[in-house]
């Protein structure tokens, strides 16, 4: 019995690849361990770390994001946009509902839940110098800015180059596979691929526990809305707990069961939510908020996604957009494996629209609401939105908005019961991405290991949300932010280069 235990043992290590699997956990489990037992020296050292990033990288994240954006809208204009991923043959595995629920609820995680009424709010009450007269067309402009085609374009320009480097060239499933036009595909030599696969995985990892961490911090601020009390650390615990655990069952189920389902569900609230939010709200107020906030987001996007003249170097800029793209960056090269794999079949002018146009309006109309909503009440009653408990401001937002608008106790349970789902939904879906990055090429459809791995993860992942948020609370949240964005920027300057090149191959020689 025995021997039988350690064959298998032995041929589960075979078909991993440790060289990408050890480094990244070993630092994880490191950086688990120093936050816990030498919390003092580990808060000097990463704000030590995190000040350095917000001075010297705020920029080139934002020219990379607004670079990223140019490559989109390149492949949309230009012949590549005929290109079926997979050949002329392929053909889709997902109907395209389920392929846009999976890939919307995979990308927005639960992020607009919980930044939906907190951002708005924050510009709102403390405008930088340059935002002009009326604060809340800036307010409501800048999540616009941060949350809809800037962030998209990162997540839909790495699924098209590694989905044609995959399925169209026979690349490995390897971040470098997205590098195709640059990288000899005789090269035998896996020291690039396993450093980038490792930096990024890493940037995943940093930026999931950070999504992970502003839902538990969410869900606390509504049980405690809900209840009447103060949850704290240990409500906090619990609540990353029941999610981790969640994901884990749901993405052991694979793609075309949980996945599927879990999102086509996921979907059905986001529509129901916000339309019963509106009801209750003062909605022509709300309208004429948004079309303002639009006007102002169309006028002056250039100039903040570029951080042009007094905007470079302001402090609000390296808080809020540094913050933004960073975690989007974390976030998008390892979720971009998981979109094209299951955008097989679809050609890119496809892609474009679903993965990149359709869910940066669906976002925008969900911050305009919830964000309108927010400065609405902001302004009618300015009293409702003080006392708020010590570094959890951004957790009780919402909740605040909900209690001052009809059917708040409906709202207010069903908001937590979508950001549980969401946050299950998005990591189930990357923990997919993050196992098939793990497995070597001739065991990529076997999962035999897939679950040990999948669980493996998950548990870290909660593990180092929980510590660091207890620890830091929404200032948690921005350190894994912002450290994961640093490796990620580093896989979207090849992307950059690629996609450039490509375009040009495809209007001027017609090479795809």
């Amino acid at each position: 019995m025995n021997q039988k235990v350690i064959s298998v043992a032995i041929k589960s290590l075979k078909c991993i690849r440790l060289s990408l699997f050890l480094p990244v956990f070993l630092s994880l489990l490191t950086l688990l361990i120093f936050s816990i037992f030498k919390k003092t020296q580990f808060e000097l050292a990463s704000n030590a770390l995190l000040t350095w990033i917000k001075t010297y990288l705020s920029y080139p994240f934002a020219l990379i994001t607004f670079l990223s954006l140019l490559a989109c809208i390149g492949i949309a204009v230009s012949p590549m946009r005929k290109i079926r991923m997979g050949g002329p043959q392929a053909k889709p595995s997902l109907h395209l509902f389920s392929w846009f629920a999976i890939i919307l609820c995979t990308t927005v995680a639960v992020g607009i839940l919980f930044w939906g009424s907190a951002e708005p709010y924050f510009h709102a009450t403390d405008p930088p110098s340059f935002a002009g007269g009326n604060a809340n067309d800036f307010a409501l402009a800048m999540s616009f800015l941060h949350w809809t085609f800037n962030p998209y374009a990162l997540y839909t320009l790495p699924a098209i180059l590694l989905g044609l480097g995959i399925y169209n060239h026979g690349r490995s499933v390897r971040l470098s596979a997205a590098f195709y036009p640059l990288i000899p595909h005789k090269n035998k030599s896996q020291f690039i691929p396993n450093v980038l696969d490792a930096l990024c995985l890493l940037a995943l990892v940093l930026g999931m526990s950070a999504s992970l961490g502003a839902g538990v911090l969410s869900i606390r601020g509504g049980v405690n809305a809900l209840l009447g009390i103060d949850s704290g650390t240990i409500g906090l615990m619990m609540i990353a707990l029941a999610i981790g655990i969640s994901f884990i069952i749901s993405s052991i189920t694979g793609i075309q069961k949980g996945i599927k389902y879990l999102s086509m569900i996921n979907l059905l609230f986001f529509c129901l939510l916000g339309m019963l939010f509106v009801l209750g709200q003062a909605v022509l107020e709300m309208l004429q908020t948004s079309l303002s906030a639009v006007v102002y987001w169309l006028k002056s996007h250039i100039a903040v996604s570029l951080q042009l003249d007094e905007i470079k170097n302001s402090e609000w800029s390296k808080e809020w957009s540094g913050f933004y793209w960073a975690n989007w960056m974390a976030w998008a090269p390892i979720t971009a494996i998981f979109i094209a794999k299951i955008s097989y079949g679809r050609r890119l002018s496809e892609i474009l629209l679903f993965v990149w146009v359709l869910p940066s309006f669906f976002v925008m109309l969900w911050m305009a609401i919830f964000g309108s909503a927010t400065l609405v009440q902001l302004s009618n009653h300015p009293h409702e939105f003080i006392n708020f408990p010590d570094q959890q401001i951004a957790e009780n937002i919402l909740y605040r908005v909900i209690n001052l608008g009809d059917y708040s106790l409906i709202l207010t349970v069903l908001f937590l019961i979508l950001m549980f789902i969401s946050f299950v939904t998005a990591a189930d879906s990357t923990t997919d991405a993050i196992v098939d990055l793990h497995l070597k090429d001739n065991t990529i459809e076997n999962s035999r290991f897939q679950i040990a791995l999948k669980l493996v993860w998950g548990v870290l992942i909660t593990a180092v949300a929980t510590s660091l948020v207890a620890m830091g609370g929404i200032d948690g949240v921005r350190m894994l932010s912002n450290f994961g964005g640093v490796p990620g920027g580093i896989f979207f300057i090849g992307c950059i280069i690629t996609a450039f090149l490509l375009i040009c191959q495809s209007i001027f020689y017609k090479v795809h």
